[in-house]
């Protein structure tokens, strides 16, 4: 007499034609490996989407189109080459500590400016930006505000596409009072570029100014300009060499 025959009721249904063991092994079974592969880690998904997004920003603006960008490319800000300090005094000795205060905040304040009225791009196209008027004392910002575009591009304002500085010079005059205060300052500043214009053409721009700056509240703003000098030259390309287009061939008989 053999073992008694299980039923599906028992818990397990069986085929007469296959052996209970090959059913079994036809139930799908996870292994480790696929239980790890179906689990990605949250971190890894991050890096991913960041290399993603940053691949996509590089392309963007290789390829020139800034203007989609979710934000401005921030850009070097320009500071005034300070070449001399000249004190100026009834005095034999002056305070050279205090001196030298007042020539860093008059080279701090002029190349903020001149950053403003020559290398933002909203002078180029408009107008210098309305911050530039910061730099002036409460007496000089209504002037300044009215000459506009005339203290830095002038006519040039809507024709440039870009700008950079070849190089630049400042010099500034300390008048140094009988209790050895600074009490006024006087600025000259040399300042050359090389602009693009929207056409195409290439232009050297050469700006001469003076500046005379008070000191208001610890900083030395700008109370007047007396002398602005702007020169434009525009640039040709050399020609090139004789020969250095297309190779001339000759005959001979």
């Amino acid at each position: 007499m053999g073992p008694p025959e299980r039923t599906a009721e028992e818990g397990l249904t069986t085929r007469p034609d296959v052996p209970p063991a090959q059913v079994e092994s036809e139930i799908p079974i996870a292994s480790r490996t696929t239980r790890m592969r179906k689990r990605r880690p949250w971190w890894a998904v991050g890096i991913a989407v960041v290399l993603i997004g940053a691949v996509a920003v590089l392309a963007i603006v290789l390829t020139g189109h800034r203007q989609v960008l979710p934000f401005t490319p921030k850009r070097q800000a320009f500071t005034f080459t300070l070449t001399k300090t000249y004190p100026v005094s009834l005095q034999a000795k002056h305070p050279d500590a205090a001196v030298a205060g007042v020539a860093a905040s008059v080279q701090s304040t002029l190349s903020a400016m001149y950053d403003g009225l020559f290398l933002d791009p909203h002078a180029w196209s408009t107008a210098p930006p309305s911050d530039v008027y910061d730099h002036f004392t409460d007496t000089a910002k209504p002037h300044a505000e009215k000459a506009g575009a005339g203290l830095g591009l002038g006519s040039l304002t809507g024709t440039i596409s870009s700008l950079s500085v070849d190089s630049s010079k400042l010099t500034v005059h300390v008048l140094v009072g009988p209790n050895s205060k600074p009490t006024a300052a006087m600025a000259t500043v040399e300042f050359i570029a090389t602009a693009k214009t929207r056409t195409g053409s290439t232009l050297r721009i050469d700006r001469r100014a003076q500046y005379l700056l008070d000191d208001v509240g610890g900083t030395w703003l700008v109370s007047g300009f007396p002398l602005t000098q702007t020169t434009v030259d525009k640039l040709v390309p050399s020609p090139a060499p004789a020969g250095a287009g297309s190779a001339q061939s000759g005959s001979s008989s």
